[in-house]
């Protein structure tokens, strides 16, 4: 398991490396070349597609993660006594990195904000990002004490 955690890691890696060729395509002296101009439009209409894939690496090695403490023989983090520990972790492993999501971008704006001293967003945007981590947390929680 740990090998398809590290295989989705690297192929979640390679995708969002090749989300970012655009940014780099942007540049003033790679537009001079009309080929650069073409693969970038080009790229920019498979970007979708990545995103599709990006998305399934990240709930797959997230998913993995919360597994592979199911063929572990000591269990000692997250024992649960009901079903056993395989079947659940591997959803609340996906379940609390979705509830991280949010919060992340909460703390990369906040910083962004206080480095540039610039009101980055309003604090609706605040609210409505924590308000949807609270709920997936709350969610998280009810199915982690079930």
């Amino acid at each position: 398991m740990l090998t398809e955690v590290t295989f989705c890691i690297t192929c979640y890696l390679l995708v969002l490396a090749i989300e970012y060729v655009p940014v780099i395509l942007k540049n003033r002296k790679i537009k001079q070349f009309s080929s650069m101009l073409v693969f970038e439009h080009e790229l920019h209409k498979l970007i979708i597609v990545f995103a599709a894939v990006g998305t399934f690496l990240s709930f797959f090695h997230q998913g993995s993660l919360g597994g592979l403490y199911g063929v572990l023989i000591g269990r000692p983090f997250a024992f649960r006594p009901a079903l056993g520990i395989w079947p659940t972790t591997f959803f609340l492993f996906i379940i609390s990195a979705a509830a991280a999501g949010p919060c992340f971008i909460l703390l990369t704006t906040a910083l962004a904000s206080k480095l540039s001293h610039k009101h980055l967003v309003t604090k609706e945007v605040y609210q409505m990002l924590g308000k949807i981590s609270g709920s997936i947390l709350i969610f998280y929680v009810l199915l982690k004490n079930h």
